[in-house]
């Protein structure tokens, strides 16, 4: 457990935290302005056997 605990006994440099500032910052995801099909799909249960 101590040892897991080590990983965090770091520092970053000015020059390590301008790379990681300088990195995008954009959404990883798209939200579409119309939701795709499938999500305004309903399901007809009462015909099931």
């Amino acid at each position: 457990m101590r040892q897991n605990n080590d990983i965090f006994d770091f520092e970053l440099t000015s020059d390590e935290m301008a790379q990681v500032n300088a990195l995008p910052q954009h959404a990883y995801y798209d939200v579409p302005e119309e939701p795709p099909a499938f999500a305004l799909a309903t399901s007809d249960y009462s015909k099931q056997a």
